[in-house]
């Protein structure tokens, strides 16, 4: 079940992914220690624009 849903949002994964490391490295570059931030919301993001790009291609 967890491999289909992975194959269903790999795109999203990688760039939610791919985008907090960046944004990660940036504000510890900025900051000099690693904190929570609102870069730790990329990833969920990525999932809700996803979803809504989902639903405008379906008419929803």
């Amino acid at each position: 079940m967890l491999e289909r849903w992975i194959v269903k949002h790999w795109l999203a994964l990688c760039i939610g992914c791919l985008g907090m490391g960046a944004a990660l490295r940036v504000t510890y570059h900025l900051r000099g220690y690693l904190a929570v931030g609102g870069e730790w919301m990329i990833i969920p993001m990525v999932f809700l624009i996803e979803k809504a790009i989902r639903e405008i291609k379906d008419g929803k």
